[in-house]
Parts: C-alpha cells; structure tokens; sequence
C-alpha cells in the first residue's frame, strides 16, 4: 500500500515514475548511499532529474531518513522539504529528519530545529489545519 505523502508528493513534483526500491544493484547511482533496511526507500523519476525518499508515515509524524538528488543544485532538493512542511501543516503531522549526514542543507530551513546531533525536527503550529 502507498503512503499518503508518497501519493500527495508525486504530482506536485510532477514524477513521471517511481518505484519501491527493494534491492538496490551496484550499477544503481545511489548504490553508495542507500544501505540497509530498504522497505521504506523510493526512488523518483522525473524528466528533468531524479531522487531517493527514505521515508515512513504514521497518524501522527513522518520521519524522512534518507533524501538523495541526483543532479543537485537545482532546488528540488529544497521543493520536497518545502512539500514536506506543507503536508505537514496540512494534516498536523511532526517531521523528523534523522540520521542527517549533510546539516549544512537542513539548517537552511529556519522551520526545522536541530538537535546539535544528527536529527532536525518540525511541529506545525497548534490550531493549523
């Protein structure tokens, strides 16, 4: 079964196609990143570029492990946090970003507290619908 933000990030970010990454080969481009546990890993293909969501949902948060552009530098990067906010907002969910490697990219993002270590954290405000 497809997660809700997975269905609610496909159009906005206008994907041509997307799979559930199962098994990752070594001729895959993010064969170097991804390790471990890949029940929860997609990758994304738009025309223009492509990415990798390591992502999970519940009722009540989503926690994106893992967030791989391929050709970086063009702002998709920053769409999809942006896209991750406004579902959140929208559906009052937290968001964690854990096991971040790269706190230079999230620490742009004033909405996101960081707790000096490796995980950022973003609760919508109370009443926001």
């Amino acid at each position: 079964m497809k997660m809700a933000i997975i269905r609610y990030l496909i159009p906005k970010l206008r994907v041509d196609t997307y799979r559930h990454i199962r098994k990752s080969k070594e001729t895959d481009w993010f064969y170097d990143e991804i390790l471990g546990n890949l029940s929860t890993s997609y990758e994304f293909c738009k025309e223009d570029n492509t990415f990798v969501l390591d992502i999970e949902e519940d009722n009540e948060m989503i926690i994106l492990y893992k967030l791989f552009v391929k050709d970086k530098g063009h702002g998709l990067g920053t769409m999809i946090l942006e896209l991750l906010k406004t579902y959140c907002d929208r559906y009052h969910k937290r968001l964690y970003v854990v096991q971040v490697i790269n706190p230079a990219f999230f620490q742009k993002f004033k909405w996101l507290s960081f707790d000096g270590e490796n995980t950022f954290e973003y609760k919508p405000q109370e009443g926001k619908r």
